[in-house]
């Protein structure tokens, strides 16, 4: 049975790959602008829609805020940048914002209202 160390490896992958996080969302992000103001910009997350495999995170009204940096998501509960977890109803620091003409699709939706954080970073403010 020479095929039995394969059908175990096998196995074996298929486990680790089960046990990895499944239920990992895709967050929109954008490239970092090369220049720019070192502005600071107060948001907070409204909401976060979630459709077809993509979380949307929307600040304001129904504007879609697209990150320059790996951003994640499990469910519509909260991201998750570099350390920073921000969960719906908080406020956070970021740099300037740049709307993005013509709008942006996140989860089969086309978001005419998106804007582009231009740097990477996020802060929480205090919930003094």
């Amino acid at each position: 049975m020479r095929h039995k160390p394969f059908l175990l490896l096998t196995v074996c992958a298929a486990m680790l790959t089960a046990c990895t996080n499944s239920d990992a969302l895709t967050v929109p992000t954008l490239p970092p602008e090369t220049e720019g103001p070192l502005v600071a910009k107060l948001n907070t997350l409204t909401r976060i829609d979630v459709a077809q495999g993509n979380a949307c995170p929307i600040i304001e009204e129904d504007t879609l805020i697209v990150f320059s940096e790996p951003v994640s998501a499990n469910d519509a509960n909260a991201i998750v940048i570099g350390d920073v977890t921000i969960k719906v109803g908080d406020s956070f620091v970021t740099s300037k914002t740049n709307d993005i003409p013509g709008g942006f699709s996140c989860g089969g939706k086309l978001y005419p209202h998106a804007q582009h954080v231009i740097f990477p970073g996020v802060n929480l403010t205090d919930h003094d």
